[in-house]
């Protein structure tokens, strides 16, 4: 515990501090003497269930559970944190951390547990989430997730997290919606367990830069989409793939300046993989797709791989690299 953090407790016990989150932001209902946050502090949460949704909007805050420095899919974990209705950055701050947490919300559409921003306020300079549990509930069949990004600057990091979901509707694990040209997001080392994983999309131009490396993804029904409107340039290596229904996805006018290599597809005696990689082109087979012979060289498939297409796929021809 850093002991020069500001403290919420729901236990004070005579502590300084603030038994809210958003009063330690804003700096209300001190008890025992407490300042709440200003530029650089470090917002400490004990072990409990904060039913609130938590908004930051100053440079340089580090908010910080129990489990800051912890994967959230680590076994090591402790008593948790728990945010219920999510957490915003909004407002334009520099440089907020938020780590070592359990985040949840229920999303309905254009919605995220985490949200960076929104269509009517400007987001964040290079944010970082790490060590965090974060649960979407869905209440809606589109574009919600577990990471809404939108209006930022700089670099994102999403690090060392599992993203997971309830309810019936799909949930994504990262939705990247607007604003967010000459941007860099880095996806390193999380556990992914929605139905769509991480969905890089061109709704800007140019598109931001993904690197999307080290992460393990778990049934997912898409774990990397690339739309056919994104025209950025991406790494997908050092990842696991497992069971996905369809593990990478390129989709017909996507960029062409990708990396995939390192990466483990894998389908167990359990798993319903369609594709390991599945490959969109123009109905003239023209347009020009991935190269899936480096592909097959320079990454694992268990339990093998073999090349299936053209198949026509909705007047388009799909390429598959599927389970041999």
């Amino acid at each position: 515990v850093n002991n020069d953090a500001i403290l919420v407790s729901k236990s004070l016990g005579g502590r300084a501090g603030f038994t809210s989150i958003q009063d330690a932001i804003d700096g209300t209902n001190s008890q025992n003497g407490a300042s709440g946050a200003g530029q650089g502090d470090t917002i400490f949460v004990e072990p409990a269930s904060y039913s609130e949704s938590v908004s930051i909007d100053i440079n340089n805050l580090t908010l910080e559970g129990p489990n800051a420095g912890i994967d959230g899919n680590s076994s090591g974990r402790g008593d948790e944190a728990t945010i219920t209705g999510g957490v915003f950055v909004d407002g334009n701050p520099s440089d907020v951390v938020i780590d070592g947490l359990a985040i949840e919300r229920t999303v309905g559409e254009a919605e995220g547990v985490v949200q960076i921003g929104s269509t009517s306020n400007p987001g964040a300079n290079n944010p970082v989430i790490k060590n965090n549990v974060i649960t979407a509930t869905s209440n809606a069949s589109e574009n919600l997730g577990t990471i809404l990004i939108e209006h930022i600057d700089g670099e994102i990091r999403i690090q060392d997290n599992l993203l997971t979901q309830t309810g019936d509707d799909r949930v994504r694990g990262l939705v990247q919606a607007v604003q967010l040209e000459n941007t860099t997001i880095v996806v390193n080392g999380n556990t992914i367990k929605t139905d769509f994983g991480v969905m890089p999309s061109g709704l800007d131009t140019p598109s931001p830069e993904y690197t999307i490396t080290d992460n393990e993804f778990v049934e997912n029904d898409l774990g990397v989409s690339l739309a056919d409107n994104y025209n950025g340039e991406v790494e997908i290596s050092g990842n696991t793939f497992e069971d996905g229904r369809v593990q990478i996805r390129h989709l017909t006018g996507a960029t062409t300046d990708i990396t995939i290599e390192s990466n483990t597809f894998t389908q167990t005696a359990n798993g319903d993989v369609v594709a390991f990689v599945s490959d969109r082109r123009g109905g003239d087979g023209n347009t020009v797709g991935l190269d899936r012979d480096a592909i097959e060289a320079n990454n694992n498939f268990s339990p093998g791989s073999t090349q299936v297409g053209p198949i026509d796929f909705d007047g388009k021809d799909l390429f598959d690299i599927a389970p041999s």
